[in-house]
């Protein structure tokens, strides 16, 4: 009983790892050209968010990428050279007390927020235009977002079947019922109607790799790339994924 209410209580510390950042923080991006924004949430919570910018205007469309439990935009603002080198625009933004987001977590919360920042997205970009992608803790928000929206396609590296269900993964003779943050991916990946294309390494310590494959199961448009000897870390510079990468942001 005492371990069950340790985990209760120590799972946030657990799950979320975020780096806050002052309000008059200044964004360093060298040789990005990009802009900062403050997206008004569903409880007019200020999601800060940035967008990258193809140095020669005239974009292919634009990636909105959901971040993983570690950092904020700063840190993980790198990722743009991903796709703005492929011709794409790309929006990264920071979840509930990260960064310069303030605010209470909740699956609620994340939810919403993030269909927020894709229709803040959308008034700027066509649903056609809009890719979705999401990195470890962000591809549940990033699977709500195309169960609920209509983007032209969704990619996730090192998705999780649920939080719930990782969680029991991990640490068996825990109940399910205590997990304070189930993130039901499973139960989203059947709504989403666009091509979906998921990457997972079979060393990946962090989300077990069969997450993936689960989730394949749930949805006829998903295709699963499982990338053999890929950590959780550095599936990003195996070359099946940037191969891959590249036939999808051609």
């Amino acid at each position: 009983m005492l371990l069950c209410v340790l985990m209760f209580f120590g799972q946030e510390y657990m799950l979320f790892h975020p780096w806050e950042l002052e309000k008059d923080h200044v964004y360093e991006f060298s040789g990005a050209k990009f802009e900062e924004h403050f997206v008004k949430a569903s409880d007019s919570t200020e999601l800060n968010a940035v967008l990258f910018k193809v140095d020669s205007g005239g974009s292919k469309g634009v990636v909105i990428f959901h971040h993983g439990n570690t950092g904020n935009i700063q840190a993980c603002g790198h990722h743009y050279k991903e796709f703005v080198d492929r011709g794409y625009d790309c929006v990264i933004w920071d979840y509930r007390s990260y960064g310069k987001t303030a605010g209470t977590k909740s699956d609620a919360n994340f939810y919403s927020d993030a269909l927020a920042i894709y229709d803040w997205v959308n008034v700027s970009y066509k649903e056609d235009e809009i890719t979705m992608f999401g990195q470890s803790l962000g591809t549940g928000f990033a699977t709500y977002v195309a169960a609920n929206r209509k983007p032209k396609q969704l990619i996730l590296e090192a998705p999780y079947y649920s939080i719930q269900d990782l969680g029991t993964h991990e640490y068996p003779i825990f109940p399910a019922f205590i997990v304070r943050y189930p993130l039901r991916t499973d139960i989203h990946m059947p709504k989403v109607a666009c091509p979906i294309t998921m990457f997972h390494g079979t060393n990946d310590r962090t989300i077990y790799w069969q997450s993936s494959e689960k989730l394949a199961l749930l949805n006829e448009n998903a295709n699963f790339i499982k990338i053999e000897g890929a950590t959780h870390n550095n599936i990003q510079s195996q070359s099946e994924f940037q191969t891959k990468l590249g036939s999808l942001l051609p």
